[in-house]
């Protein structure tokens, strides 16, 4: 007898092909927008969506079935809709998920270093949530200034790393959020990056680095521009 095929994240975290034997509304109702490293992608042909979202990390359209993820081709998506619509599709539904129970961890280094760890039940993918940006700064961070942004990590599948810029101390955190980034890439739930970045703009939707590693430490890089609206307090 041979054996059952793997699920889409084996134990190394890659992401390889299973064939949608399910009806088109299953299919619609589980569609998701998800994050994910390019490494994690055995292939990109025939995918219907591929965008990238920072160097070496892409969107992709994911069905979250029966415990399983699923990364389907275009061919398996055939009657679903045009590729536009099962990408608002996905973000309907993955942006559902913040009106169910999510769990947050504030992780405190002092009175004002902290950051928040956004977690969501039954292995659902947490970082995805950093593709509805917007909905979870008004969920945590409600009125917040666009310009001014957030601080974000999406080290593993299984956690979103989150930080408002709200004032000079919110700088301080970075390293702390940077070297918390490192350690779950590395000892996560299916990598995605280990770097922090400032996500800013009306729709939270420009990426720029912040951290970096050299010789296994932490490194920061601040824009003068970040400095400047973080410090008008």
């Amino acid at each position: 007898m041979s054996p059952p095929p793997p699920l889409e994240e084996e134990h190394a975290h890659r992401f390889v092909a299973h064939t949608l034997d399910v009806s088109i509304e299953q299919i619609r109702e589980s569609l998701r927008l998800r994050v994910v490293g390019l490494d994690s992608l055995l292939t990109i042909s025939g995918l219907p969506h591929l965008r990238a979202v920072m160097p070496a990390v892409v969107e992709v359209l994911a069905v979250e079935l029966d415990g399983r993820v699923i990364i389907p081709t275009s061919h398996e998506l055939a009657g679903v809709g045009s590729t536009a619509e099962m990408v608002a599709l996905g973000k309907e539904n993955l942006r559902a998920a913040l009106g169910r129970s999510l769990a947050e961890e504030q992780i405190t280094f002092s009175e004002e270093a902290s950051f928040v760890v956004i977690r969501r039940p039954d292995e659902e993918s947490a970082a995805s949530l950093a593709l509805v940006l917007p909905s979870v700064v008004s969920r945590l961070s409600p009125g917040h200034d666009p310009a001014r942004g957030v601080a974000v990590a999406i080290p593993d599948q299984g956690r979103l790393v989150y930080r408002a810029f709200d004032g000079p101390s919110s700088l301080t955190v970075l390293a702390d959020m940077s070297r918390y980034a490192i350690q779950w890439h590395e000892n996560g739930e299916g990598p995605v990056s280990p770097k922090v970045y400032w996500v800013h703009g009306p729709q939270y939707d420009q990426w720029e680095q912040l951290s970096g590693r050299e010789e296994d430490k932490a490194q920061i890089f601040i824009p003068p521009s970040l400095s400047l609206l973080v410090g008008e307090d």
